[in-house]
């Protein structure tokens, strides 16, 4: 199963305890992936957090890159948000 939450470096708290509310609750994390749609200026901030949590797998995906993967072509962020 996979779990896609888009975030940002303003909701670090509140990712921090629905990560540590799945480490407690979720009985079959080997079975479910976190993905993380995160911009390329927040990678640093949160690959922090993969150290955190050795017990979940969870992948930041860069939201230029899936945008570049589907459509094409590069995008600057700047122009996304």
């Amino acid at each position: 199963m996979d779990i896609v939450v888009p975030t940002y470096s303003g909701h670090l708290e509140y990712m921090r305890k629905f990560l540590d509310t799945f480490n407690l609750n979720c009985l079959d994390k080997q079975n479910v992936n976190v993905n993380l749609i995160i911009s390329e200026k927040d990678k640093e901030i949160f690959e922090k957090i993969l150290v955190l949590y050795p017990n979940i797998k969870i992948k930041l995906v860069i939201f230029s890159s899936l945008l570049e993967k589907y459509i094409g072509e590069k995008i600057n962020e700047d122009f996304l948000l």
